[in-house]
């Protein structure tokens, strides 16, 4: 999924309120670290780990126009911190929550499989 986004131009990021290093450990692990541009996670000493500054550090890093970027999550952080940003926002359910929970922070797309995502992503991006 991941290679045919990142063929038509897209950038990835990894945005987690987890530490840098966990984050990093699991991208290893899972074989995919060439998909994505950088993680940004929070610091051993707890800098950057609430996800609403986080998101906005790494839009400001990477000088992302928020009309052309996505916070994809499976947590209500995740979608509080793209609204309180700016950013679309996209609840995919093969996480960690409830629908009944992503559900009620308002995502601009609920999604049940990233087939799905890349679907409502061509809606979002013709």
């Amino acid at each position: 999924m991941l290679s045919g986004i990142k063929r038509d131009g897209a950038n990835f990021f990894v945005v987690t309120a987890k530490p840098k290093v966990f984050a990093e450990h699991v991208v290893s692990y899972l074989g995919i670290g060439d998909h994505f541009k950088r993680i940004y996670g929070s610091k051993s000493e707890g800098r950057r780990s609430d996800k609403t500054a986080l998101i906005c550090y790494v839009l400001e890093q990477e000088r992302l126009p928020s009309d052309k970027t996505i916070m994809v999550g499976d947590r209500h952080y995740d979608i509080i911190g793209a609204k309180a940003n700016g950013i679309h926002s996209a609840a995919v359910l093969w996480g960690n929550s409830t629908k009944g929970e992503l559900s009620a922070c308002e995502p601009d797309m609920l999604v049940g499989t990233p087939t799905d995502l890349i679907g409502e992503l061509g809606r979002l991006w013709p």
